[in-house]
């Protein structure tokens, strides 16, 4: 009955090519029910004392085979920062958990999408979210920036119809710059990119 309630009908022939540890990782998570496994934490999957690297590969492994799922993680750690790492669940208790950041994420890149030359002027750009401190956050953090980045432009990017008294600095003659927000790639996923990223930074399966 416990082998039936953590792997389906229909992976029966999985069951037998699991290792020993394998099948403690798929055992922990499963009782986990629809709260999950996290990586990160005292609580977390570091407990069974197995070596991060070889965490990740027991977990990648039962991911293959479709026993568990994976999903973002975003905590506030005993240090009062808050730390990223993975949530993971049988798939019939999968419940999604988005991260604040990745939903503001999206956010941000789908306002950039929307506009001319994919770029706005930081200053509005804030003004469209309910919580700008947050958003300022945000924006520093790598996840934020592999998507959007802020640069200098010129005035008449920005305003093309301007007038010359708009746009010139008297005592130098030059061009006044806009500080913008740029979308790197217009037809970019936010939510599989950051999977991609995940899998990409995670070689010792730690969640950092």
């Amino acid at each position: 009955m416990r082998n039936a309630a953590l792997v389906p009908l229909s992976s029966m022939d999985v069951e037998a090519e699991l290792n020993l540890s394998q099948f403690v990782l798929l055992e922990r998570i499963g009782r986990s029910r629809f709260h999950g496994e996290i990586t990160v934490g005292v609580q977390g999957l570091g407990v069974l004392k197995e070596p991060p690297k070889n965490l990740y590969y027991l977990r990648k492994k039962l991911l293959e085979y479709r026993l568990i799922t994976k999903q973002g993680f975003c905590m506030r750690g005993s240090n009062g920062k808050n730390c990223q790492g993975r949530l993971y669940h049988l798939p019939r208790f999968f419940r999604e958990f988005r991260p604040k950041y990745e939903v503001m994420i999206e956010q941000a890149v789908e306002i950039l999408r929307a506009q001319p030359k994919y770029l706005m002027l930081i200053s509005d750009f804030i003004k469209l979210f309910d919580n700008p401190f947050g958003l300022k956050k945000v924006a520093k953090m790598s996840e934020f920036q592999r998507f959007i980045k802020w640069e200098m432009v010129p005035h008449r990017l920005i305003y093309p119809d301007a007038p010359r008294s708009e746009w010139i600095v008297k005592n130098t003659g030059q061009e006044r710059s806009c500080r913008v927000y740029r979308l790197l790639d217009p037809k970019v996923s936010v939510r599989e990119a950051l999977e991609e990223a995940d899998d990409e930074n995670d070689p010792d399966g730690d969640g950092t």
